[in-house]
């Protein structure tokens, strides 16, 4: 009958054992979810980094395509000055005064194109000057701001 008797410490020492792998099972299910979730926040992240970075560059490549397409535009035609018209005179029919106000308006547009014309010009030398800036910066291995 000696031989079917078990040793009072070792069956403790497996009860102990199995009550340790149950107590420590949620702690160690606890631990991985956090792992887990630690991870998958930090891809998470790095995604979304990627995709700004991704968004700037596009950002980047259709401002230098826009600066570059007003840059090749061909610039408008000089307008001629008119000359500027006389006093309205006692003797003139309502039509020549209609005429004589149609043609200052005329020159007041003229005169508008012209100042349109050199903002325009100084605004494609800035936008000369921003796109050698960029291209500097872009060689050097910057990102443009």
């Amino acid at each position: 009958m000696d031989e079917y008797l078990t040793n009072s410490q070792i069956v403790d020492s497996v009860n102990e054992s199995n009550l340790n792998t149950l107590g420590n099972g949620p702690a160690m299910a606890s631990g991985f979810l956090d792992t887990v979730m630690t991870q998958t926040t930090g891809t998470m992240l790095h995604q979304a980094v990627a995709n700004q970075q991704n968004a700037r560059i596009s950002g980047t490549a259709s401002f230098m395509l826009a600066c570059r397409r007003i840059l090749e535009a061909t610039p408008p035609v000089e307008v001629v000055a008119a000359t500027p018209r006389g006093p309205v005179s006692p003797l003139d029919t309502p039509a020549d005064v209609q005429f004589r106000q149609a043609q200052d308006a005329l020159e007041r547009m003229r005169m508008t194109a012209r100042t349109s014309e050199r903002e325009a010009a100084s605004a494609r030398e800035h936008l000369r000057t921003l796109a050698d800036m960029v291209k500097a910066d872009i060689s050097q291995g910057m990102t443009p701001h």
